[in-house]
């Protein structure tokens, strides 16, 4: 498998506002997608995010940041009073990345050929 680079990496922030101020106007990231929860109004395929879109339809659900050309910060509010991050030391785990690839199919039909044991989810052409 080939991989061309690191598209994104998502962050769940504290305070939006601040987190905005911070990518836009201090390190001068581009804003370039932010999506409100009521683009998921009546998406049965995402129920979490369709009853959102019932409460707060304008509220943002996530943005991405430009840093440069097609890599990205993911950054997400904390609307939900997820727990604060711990000590580097005593957590595990990444939220997630993205990595891009010239042909989705190709790779993900090679990497299932290579690890028939794993459950996989879903994969996103976009």
């Amino acid at each position: 498998m080939k991989f061309n680079s690191l598209m994104h990496v998502g962050i769940i922030c504290k305070d939006w506002d601040n987190m905005v101020d911070f990518y836009e106007n201090k390190l001068g990231f581009k804003k370039k997608v932010e999506v409100k929860y009521k683009e998921y109004k009546d998406r049965m395929d995402r129920p979490e995010q369709a009853k959102k879109a019932e409460t707060m339809p304008d509220g943002v659900m996530y943005a991405y940041f430009e840093i440069a050309p097609g890599q990205f910060i993911e950054m997400y509010p904390n609307e939900d009073n997820l727990l604060e991050d711990v000590a580097w030391h005593t957590r595990t785990g990444l939220f997630h990345f993205s990595l891009t690839v010239d042909d989705i199919q190709e790779t993900y039909d090679e990497f299932v050929k290579k690890h028939t044991n794993l459950v996989l989810g879903s994969y996103s052409t976009e």
